[in-house]
């Protein structure tokens, strides 16, 4: 219930927010370790309570006589604070390291002057699929002849942000390595001009087009990682995927293969 109520206050472009859920492996480990850590403590309390008598305990006097015992404990809470804070900043200093990796990485995107917003269509008003391919158009028609836009698209979900959905892809052939015929993929609709305004380098074949329409052919553009699982040492052009019901396949021709990882291709400055 709890879950629920902040999944539905967090923002929509959270990736893989659906899939949030509670482990019951880690909430176990964290309650056992804060009994164990309950225990001790008061353990260790209660031990040097024992050591001495109702008396001591009650006077002023015992608790100036305390001993050596009081002085250790201390020591030892401090040393314990100090190691925790070492720790806490090691691990700052790593995610920080993580995060400037992972900003110099190629994405395979070029996200270099991208705006993306986010639009929800109600279904009263649009409740075909060809009425929403029909308002999309006439909104990127207006956007591409704006001042200062190079080029506009739109796609189910964008990179690095989720809205993905993930599904079987499944491939006409029957050549994986483990006699399989699908792999879980994540599937993206966009409309013509996507994969050029995302800056996507191709490898092989071409991008969406617009004369890729309902009334043609299936077409897809799938990522190296896919082809090489679905077809290795092969060439994935021209063959053919489903990403729907395995019982009323719609078989998408593959027209296109971009690079997921390009590190060994050049990075390419978009203009402004």
């Amino acid at each position: 219930m709890i879950l629920r109520f902040l999944i539905q206050l967090a923002p929509i472009d959270v990736p893989r927010l659906a899939d949030a859920h509670i482990d019951s492996h880690a909430l176990a480990f964290e309650l056992a370790l804060a009994l164990l850590s309950a225990l001790l403590v008061g353990g260790l309390n209660g031990f040097q309570v024992l050591r001495r008598s109702p008396r001591d305990v009650l006077s002023d006097a015992a608790r100036t006589s305390a001993g050596p015992s009081r002085p250790r404990l201390r020591s030892t809470l401090v040393i314990g604070q100090v190691a925790l804070a070492v720790i806490l900043v090691s691990s700052a200093g790593l995610m920080l390291r993580t995060f400037a990796n992972l900003s110099s990485v190629n994405s395979g995107y070029q996200p270099d002057h991208v705006l993306y917003a986010v639009n929800v269509l109600p279904p009263s008003r649009y409740p075909t699929p060809e009425s929403t391919a029909l308002f999309y158009k006439k909104v990127l028609d207006l956007l591409r002849v704006a001042q200062g836009i190079e080029s506009a698209a739109a796609s189910t979900g964008f990179p690095l942000v989720g809205q993905y959905s993930s599904t079987k892809v499944r491939s006409a052939d029957l050549v994986n390595p483990d006699n399989k015929a699908e792999v879980t993929a994540d599937v993206n609709l966009v409309s013509p001009g996507y994969l050029e305004t995302m800056g996507v380098q191709l490898l092989s074949g071409r991008t969406i087009r617009e004369t890729d329409t309902a009334n043609t052919a299936q077409v897809a553009v799938i990522d190296e990682t896919l082809a090489k699982r679905l077809w290795p040492d092969q060439d994935p052009l021209g063959k053919l995927i489903n990403t729907g019901d395995p019982a009323k396949p719609i078989w998408r021709q593959v027209a296109g293969v971009h690079c997921r990882n390009p590190q060994h291709l050049p990075r390419k400055d978009r203009p402004a």
